[in-house]
């Protein structure tokens, strides 16, 4: 055994006044992990590069692809995805693998930066391929297959990206969203267009690609059950609620209970209605605004619209309820595009990411990275419009995904200068507790009509009630086997404009 190593009287006395020090009450020396975090600043920062993430050209991130993700799996667990090299397996199904990439998942507690689990996908697009549903459950993507895995429960079970079989579509996938509080599930295929082969033209010259005149667009509607059996984990009833067709990909802002119709009242005001699926109607405040409202549902019962004042680059942010209020306002400054919310119903709060472009012209399909001059995000309380925390992300990704706020509405993360920051938001006062059950009070009655989006007005209101939607179900981690839910079939109406809006880019005006 090695000697003691000698100590010199002043070390002595070092030690002695510590010693003396920790046993006096009041008296302490704050290390700097344990200095006060200053207002705005994360109390985690976990460093990318260590955690195997590779930076991605600026350029490639200002387009349509999702190069990383980044989400709250509950209160102390994040989910973080990006691109990772490696050798990329063969598929012989007869498809081209240009677009093949290979993409690294990470389960991650909070705050110890541990990593629980990992795993890794082959994805064969360079599209989204991950949403957030509820209850800590994933939709993941695979070209035109949907899995749903459960991190954390699976993490418990030995696999914590299990997939679990979902939908199998045999046309390629153009949007997908999901409503806060995972109510809502909406999947929308495209016809692919189909060569020109009409004329006879030169070797290497490029195909004309037509679409058909008819509808190309198939929207399938899924409410989304979460249930508990007494002694069983909880498990997710997806319950096929309706199917449209449509011209077009569209966004449609609408929970499992109804969806927003707008209408223009005038060329300084747009009117908001609330349609229940079960077709009675609610008038909602209206909305002074000189360009087509854009309206985000950020709980069952509570919505923003952006606007504008005489020109686009004069842009409006405000509240509203289903009670028929409009509580606040916010002017923004600077042109945008991509506006992109995470929410979390629960505590009333979301974050509103925009990217800020830097000039007044450009081209939206072909952006390059100096043309943006940042990606904006908000943390506010929907109530009172109060701002609660305002951060860039950095570097700046179109299909924004690079940031989320946790379900109990108290932390928040995003991708900042090659860190993964995780921020502290305020406690919910007593006031903002009891405006989230104020909100609350205002649900709807639930209903499982058909999902038709058809808007129902004084003039054309019906007698009927409408059909009751089809009953086939897909179930997730469900107590016994369930059988697989088959297509839905098409409603009998034709083919239908986009409600008032398309795209996480830029609204398009109601025809």
């Amino acid at each position: 055994m090695a000697p003691p190593t000698p100590i010199s009287i002043r070390n002595l006395s070092r030690t002695l006044l510590w010693v003396l020090l920790s046993v006096i009450p009041g008296l302490s020396f704050a290390s700097d992990a344990d200095k006060a975090i200053k207002p705005g600043d994360p109390y985690l920062s976990l460093p990318l590069d260590k955690l195997g993430f590779d930076p991605v050209q600026p350029r490639l991130l200002t387009g349509p692809a999702t190069y990383f993700t980044l989400n709250f799996v509950d209160n102390t667990h994040v989910l973080l995805t990006f691109n990772s090299h490696g050798l990329i397996p063969r598929v012989n199904d007869g498809t081209t693998q240009e677009d093949d990439r290979l993409i690294t998942a990470l389960l991650i507690e909070i705050p110890s930066g541990e990593v629980l689990a990992r795993t890794i996908w082959h994805t064969r697009d360079k599209n989204q391929y991950l949403w957030p549903l509820a209850h800590g459950l994933f939709l993941v993507r695979i070209r035109s297959h949907l899995t749903v895995i459960d991190p954390i429960r699976g993490l418990a079970n030995g696999d914590a990206f299990h997939e679990q079989s979902f939908l199998e579509l045999n046309k390629p996938i153009g949007y997908i969203s999901v409503s806060p509080g995972g109510d809502l599930l909406v999947v929308e295929t495209i016809n692919p267009p189909h060569p020109d082969t009409s004329s006879d033209s030169d070797l290497g010259a490029p195909q004309v690609l037509h679409f058909n005149t008819e509808p190309t667009t198939e929207i399938r509607f899924f409410r989304m059950l979460f249930q508990t059996s007494p002694g069983e984990q909880p498990y997710l009833v997806a319950q096929a609620a309706g199917l449209l067709s449509a011209r077009t990909l569209i966004r449609v802002p609408a929970t499992a209970e109804g969806f927003l119709d707008i209408l223009k009242e005038s060329n300084q005001t747009w009117l908001f209605d609330f349609q229940s699926h079960a077709g009675k109607r609610l008038e909602l405040s209206p909305f002074d605004t000189t360009c087509a409202p854009s309206p985000y549902f950020v709980s069952r019962t509570e919505f923003i619209a952006l606007g504008c004042r005489g020109s686009d680059s004069r842009l409006l942010l405000s509240g509203f309820n289903l009670r028929g209020e409009q509580p606040w306002i916010q002017v923004l400054s600077g042109q945008q595009l991509a506006p992109i919310l995470m929410t979390a119903p629960d505590a009333g709060r979301y974050a509103f990411s925009r990217i800020l472009v830097a000039g007044s012209f450009y081209d939206i399909q072909n952006l390059l990275p100096e043309e943006l001059s940042g990606q904006e995000i908000q943390v506010i309380q929907h109530y009172d419009g109060r701002i609660l925390l305002k951060v860039q992300a950095s570097p700046i990704q179109r299909t924004g995904q690079n940031f989320d706020i946790s379900p109990d509405g108290l932390s928040f993360t995003v991708i900042r200068n090659g860190n993964l920051d995780v921020y502290h938001l305020p406690e919910l006062t007593r006031k903002d507790q009891d405006q989230v059950k104020l909100a609350a009070a205002d649900m709807v009655e639930k209903n499982e009509a058909r999902i038709r989006l058809a808007p129902v007005r004084p003039a054309t209101a019906s007698k009927m009630a409408p059909a009751a939607a089809t009953q086939e179900v897909v179930t997730i981690n469900a107590p016994s086997p369930t059988p697989n839910a088959g297509d839905a079939q098409p409603t009998d109406d034709g083919p239908r404009s986009p409600p008032s809006l398309y795209g996480p880019d830029y609204p398009k005006v109601p025809k």
